[in-house]
């Protein structure tokens, strides 16, 4: 063989080996069922928009063993909460998880934080009770406008409405139609 021939033979070698290696690399050491979070619109090659969607058993048979195996597969679709997978149609098809505007929490698993609860299980947003006030408030009901005040005061009922004030230090108040802490969007993935 030609020097120029056995030059040619290691080019093309190290070109698969190089081609070998970017397709190892493209996820390696990551397993199956493994989640992460992308700050992109698209998932990544080898991931997929964890999304609730149906899924052909066929077409992703690692993804589908690694959900039969999670101890997380709701009883039928009809069951299914969005942080399951699901049995889908029962033969030929699976549902993924689905996490978007999701916040995780870790499962509990016998700490007693939030005992009861499965993997996968859902849980409403939620605030916890309080009162406000030092002890002495003045209230205006919105009922009939007769202002009032005192030790104690508890206002409830139809029409009672309290709206956030600025304490004149923090600038001034937040409000959504839901609780939550400050946040970021990203892209929740699933690795298949």
């Amino acid at each position: 063989m030609s020097l120029v021939a056995r030059v040619v033979a290691v080019i093309q070698t190290i070109g698969a080996d190089i081609k070998a290696l970017q397709a190892e690399s493209n996820g390696a050491g990551i397993p199956t069922g493994a989640i992460a979070y992308f700050p992109s619109t698209t998932a990544p090659a080898g991931w997929l928009k964890i999304n609730g969607a149906l899924l052909n058993r066929a077409a992703y048979p690692e993804l589908y063993a690694y959900a039969v195996a999670s101890g997380n597969m709701a009883a039928s679709d009809a069951a299914w909460q969005a942080g399951q997978f699901s049995p889908g149609d029962g033969s030929t098809t699976f549902r993924i998880p689905d996490l978007r505007g999701e916040f995780l929490r870790g499962l509990d698993d016998g700490r007693g934080v939030d005992a009861g609860r499965g993997i996968g299980s859902v849980q409403n947003d939620a605030f916890q009770g309080h009162t406000f006030g030092d002890g002495s408030i003045t209230y205006k009901n919105a009922l009939n406008s007769a202002a009032g005040s005192g030790s104690g005061v508890r206002l409830t009922g139809t029409g009672v409405a309290i709206s956030p004030m600025s304490d004149g230090v923090n600038g001034s108040p937040r409000t959504a139609t839901e609780t939550r802490p400050r946040n970021v969007a990203m892209l929740a993935c699933i690795k298949y």
